[in-house]
């Protein structure tokens, strides 16, 4: 009984940056680490601490969107080139169905792979990076002037999908700095 009415006059602390429950007499979140007893000096370099990482965490996410669409973007101009180039031949009589089946399963593994990077960005970037650079490698065994075929358009799609790598890593640190 003596418990329940000092419970009513101490009510449970709440921290300000994360509301999460923590003992009155913690000196330091348990959850975020913020210093409920520290000076106003120390309390505000932590939430200054907190925003630079929250701000770094919204750059990184924005590179991993771009990655994530980078993947979609692939899966669908593979799906619309193998489409395009069986319809294409088949105008002249010599539909290109072997080819039009073999492309179609990797457009659709590009934009699964874009799906997965919504929960896991740095497996599913890494992922369509090395597959892209497969597909490349392949394409320029069977074929060496492939290489130059929409040179600038791989460099872009390498590049969006090294800054996904790069950001995704990022964010993962920054969300353990941040216990998100």
């Amino acid at each position: 009984m003596e418990d329940t009415a000092s419970a009513a006059q101490n009510p449970p602390a709440k921290c300000p940056v994360c509301r999460t429950i923590v003992d009155a007499d913690d000196v330091f979140c348990s959850n975020c680490g913020y210093p409920r007893k520290g000076t106003e000096r120390e309390q505000r370099m932590f939430l200054l601490k907190r925003n630079t990482q929250k701000n770094k965490l919204a750059r990184a996410n924005k590179k991993i969107w771009q990655a994530t669409n980078t993947l979609f973007i692939e899966g669908a101009l593979i799906a619309i080139l193998a489409i395009g180039n069986c319809f294409l031949s088949f105008t002249t009589m010599r539909g290109d169905y072997p080819l039009m089946i073999c492309q179609l399963p990797v457009a659709i593994s590009f934009v699964v792979l874009g799906f997965w990077c919504k929960k896991r960005p740095l497996p599913a970037v890494l992922c369509g990076f090395s597959f892209y650079l497969l597909l490349q490698i392949l394409s320029a065994v069977i074929s060496p002037q492939t290489i130059t075929n929409w040179i600038v358009l791989k460099l872009f799609i390498i590049g969006f999908l090294i800054n996904g790598i790069v950001a995704a890593v990022e964010a993962e640190k920054v969300k353990k700095e941040l216990n998100v």
